[in-house]
């Protein structure tokens, strides 16, 4: 009998220690900031909102689903500026379509010029580390705007467990992510990347709740794909004047690094955030997706 009590204890114990790890209150921190498209020249924006019109927006992805959004906002008489605003904002929309409130309580969405915005930046985070027990930062960005700044005067980060940049040599994060700012997981592209054919897969695939590899994965295997075709190559052009599909690949290749104790084949959205004590250089491991 005692034996079947202390069973039962146990398995009240078992289930309320993975409720309270359900329970934490999580935030997503998502940073957009397109700043320039070079493919977009004086001669591109006339005829702009009619290539975008002729794309066949379900043959490409998750990048196909911002599009969609995106040629509803331009015109023939949209300027460059209009352009990288309508960018950003489609995409800002297109998270939070995306977002599950029962994953994420919290979504924090900072576009533009905002960005550039040390105090509001400042103010922003600390809002979120505030409200969340669990914090996951998504960052949209060309090369070192992804970084957490010094100016911000942030402090403790250890809420911080998932980080994914879409910058250009961003890399793995290991220096800046996890090993500065106590991070679980984080992930970036090795070169001068054509993020966009990757950025919005992995999303996708993290908040559908897939592992963090094989979020990355997917992402590697859609954007690849749609390079493949003569609308990505398109794309590419006018994203970032890119012409040479192997160099993309090879240039976009995603690095993740993670923690002593996590494992990127079962760390998903649900999953909880380890402890940061005694993070050491050498229990930090590094991959690339290939």
């Amino acid at each position: 009998m005692n034996f079947l009590k202390n069973c039962f204890v146990a398995l009240l114990l078992s289930q309320g220690f993975f409720a309270s790890l359900h329970s934490q209150t999580k935030g997503l921190l998502v940073t957009i900031d397109q700043r320039h498209l070079q493919g977009v020249d004086e001669n591109t924006l006339s005829s702009l909102s009619t290539i975008m019109g002729l794309l066949d927006t379900k043959s490409l992805g998750s990048i196909g689903e911002v599009v969609a959004i995106f040629r509803k906002k331009i015109s023939v008489n949209s300027s460059a500026k209009d352009v990288i605003k309508a960018f950003d904002q489609s995409r800002a929309e297109w998270v939070r379509s995306k977002v599950r409130p029962e994953d994420y309580k919290n979504l924090y969405i900072i576009t533009g010029d905002d960005l550039h915005n040390d105090e509001l930046m400042k103010e922003k985070w600390t809002i979120a580390l505030a409200e969340n027990d669990v914090i996951d930062y998504v960052s949209i960005v060309h090369c070192g705007d992804q970084f957490i700044k010094d100016s911000w005067g942030l402090g403790n980060t250890d809420k911080l467990r998932m980080v994914y940049s879409s910058a250009c040599q961003g890399g793995s994060g290991k220096e800046h992510f996890i090993k500065r700012h106590h991070a679980a997981i984080s992930a970036g592209h090795k070169g001068n990347s054509a993020s966009p054919f990757f950025t919005h897969a992995f999303i996708a695939a993290w908040l559908g709740r897939d592992a963090f590899d094989m979020s990355l994965a997917k992402a590697y295997r859609e954007g690849s794909g749609i390079l493949n075709s003569q609308q990505g190559i398109m794309l590419a052009r006018l994203f970032g004047s890119f012409t040479d599909k192997e160099k993309i690949l090879e240039e976009s290749q995603i690095a993740f690094s993670m923690s002593a104790g996590v494992n990127a084949e079962r760390f998903t959205i649900n999953s909880s955030n380890p402890s940061k004590e005694n993070i050491r250089d050498e229990d930090i491991l590094e991959f690339i997706v290939r």
